[in-house]
């Protein structure tokens, strides 16, 4: 276990080689849209340890935009580690393999409708992501996803910065395996858990979802 939390803690101190933001304070669920299911409006484990015969996992995050105008959703870093077997490990980190597309945010998520986009690399090698208004940005590692049997105590890290009025949050799913596509809710993928939501207050922040200790 302390060799786990070495890994995370690492994780945290150095990212592309600069000092890590500030942890974000999160706002307070009774601040979020009504549309934001109940089990969704605050940080939580649903699924410590990965259900049995399944071998895959990804991170993902995801942003709204309760304002009246378009906003955006930039990331510097987003990071998976879990204890695998009982061993620390890092299970992806960087954004190359980013995928991303906007979602209804009323009905929430509904039915997996989805416009896929295009991540936007800038100079300083950061991704930004368009939030609209009324909508669900989400952004996941595309597929293959990673192999990663008897996964648990997963957590999942990213440094980001939204534009004013937009919210983000961070979690992961279990997948049946690699390649597999959305079937349905808690089909062929369940989540992990979710971390707190956040705001722009404090510019570049550390997001975090991670097990109770």
């Amino acid at each position: 276990m302390r060799n786990y939390i070495a890994l995370i803690a690492s994780a945290l101190l150095i990212a592309g080689g600069q000092s890590h933001p500030a942890v974000a304070r999160p706002v307070s669920p009774s601040s979020l849209p009504s549309y934001v299911p109940q089990g969704a409006r605050k940080g939580e484990i649903w699924y410590p340890q990965m259900p049995q015969n399944w071998n895959s996992i990804t991170p993902w995050g995801q942003a709204i935009n309760p304002t009246n105008q378009s906003g955006i959703v930039e990331i510097r870093t987003f990071e998976m580690t879990c204890l695998v077997n009982g061993r620390a490990m890092l299970i992806t980190t960087g954004l190359d393999r980013l995928e991303a597309g906007i979602y209804l945010a009323n009905p929430w998520f509904y039915n997996d409708q989805n416009t896929l986009i295009r991540p936007q690399r800038t100079a300083n090698g950061t991704v930004q992501l368009p939030v609209p208004q009324g909508r669900v940005t989400h952004w996941w590692i595309r597929t293959p996803r990673p192999t990663v049997p008897n996964a648990r105590n997963c957590t999942v890290t990213s440094q980001m910065r939204m534009s004013a009025g937009v919210l983000a949050s961070i979690g992961g799913d279990y997948w049946v395996n690699r390649t597999t596509g959305w079937q349905g809710q808690d089909v062929a993928n369940i989540p992990i858990g979710i971390s707190n939501w956040h705001n722009s207050e404090g510019g570049w922040q550390t997001l975090i979802m991670a097990p109770s200790r």
